[in-house]
């Protein structure tokens, strides 16, 4: 009898247990956050808050497993990754309207940029949800510079510079096509991991100044020019298919945390991109350098850049005109 017992109990539980692990849906994940750094922190962070409240386990691959940004998002598209954390140099693959997030000198600060990504989430949502895809928030990674080992202050200083442009970044493709075509720029094309092996013959690299902290450059570089170029964001980003087998209220739970850990990473990386500026500019000498003729730039860019975008159908005009529209209506406080 009171093996019977034992028995039924310890039956009872097996069945609970492979039942538990059953109810436990998984998901592989990717970034190219750097292993152990504050990017990767979150990610786990976050994950282990969605396997403890909603059931859900989020398997990271950090770092360059898969290659560049665009390589994590071809490998989604080719459905070897449920989802994937991706700044818009890998969403543009999905579509390319992402783009007009990083159009330069679009944003001027940080109630700008806040503005920014709250005005696109929904219209970018609706269509990442026509690819197929579904999109969790659009967090922060911050304003981009110019990091060069020699100040940047007139055009001039542009000539013969070798200026590295990250492989498949459209934007930055052709900003620094047309500083090459107006004044001597010589573009260096590689994605973020190579860049540790060229930053000794590059003489302008881009980012904010945490990822050149984090990703080692910050040594081989000495000026910061003091108007940023662009703005970065980043979005997590899951296969519809996957995203549709989990029960509706799974799927509002899940896109819950995810929402609340999209704004924290904005502020926590806003925070670490201002004390990483301190760190540039007062441990390791930087100089920031005002470029004397930023109007002058801003406008042939947008003249230039801007213009080759749309009139290439890469972004469709309706959608920049709103966006800047709804801008310069804040900027001016209407």
């Amino acid at each position: 009898m009171k093996f019977g017992r034992i028995f039924a109990i310890s039956f009872l539980f097996l069945c609970f247990a492979k039942s538990s692990a059953l109810s436990v849906i998984r998901v592989t994940c990717s970034s190219i956050a750097p292993p152990g750094s504050l990017f990767d922190k979150l990610l786990k962070e976050g994950a282990e808050k969605i396997r403890n409240e909603v059931g859900v386990e989020v398997v990271w691959i950090s770092g360059n497993a898969f290659g560049d940004d665009v390589d994590i998002a071809k490998a989604l598209k080719n459905k070897k990754l449920d989802c994937a954390i991706l700044t818009v140099n890998g969403l543009k693959t999905i579509s390319r309207y992402f783009d007009v997030l990083e159009l330069p000198f679009l944003v001027k600060n940080f109630k700008e940029a806040d503005f920014l990504r709250s005005r696109m989430l929904t219209i970018l949502n609706k269509l990442a949800e026509e690819e197929g895809y579904v999109i969790s928030g659009l967090a922060e990674v911050g304003f981009v510079y110019l990091f060069s080992k020699t100040p940047l202050r007139k055009f001039e200083d542009f000539k013969g510079k070798k200026f590295w442009i990250w492989a498949g970044h459209t934007i930055e493709e052709e900003v620094v096509g047309f500083l090459k075509n107006k004044f001597g720029v010589i573009p260096v094309k590689a994605n973020i991991w190579d860049v540790d092996k060229l930053k000794k013959e590059l003489d302008i690299v881009v980012g904010t100044p945490y990822v050149l902290l984090v990703l080692g450059w910050q040594n081989d570089f000495k000026f910061m020019m003091e108007d940023p170029v662009i703005y970065l964001t980043a979005s997590g980003i899951m296969r519809k298919e996957v995203f549709d087998k989990m029960d509706k209220s799974t799927q509002e739970k899940l896109m819950k945390i995810l929402y609340e850990y999209s704004e924290k990473a904005s502020l926590i990386l806003r925070e670490e991109n201002m004390g990483s500026e301190s760190i540039l500019l007062k441990r390791l000498g930087y100089q920031k350098v005002k470029f004397q003729d930023i109007d002058e730039l801003e406008k042939l860019i947008k003249d230039e850049v801007w213009n080759e975008l749309v009139n290439r159908k890469y972004l469709p005009d309706w959608l920049v005109v709103s966006v800047v529209k709804d801008i310069l209506k804040m900027r001016l406080g209407q």
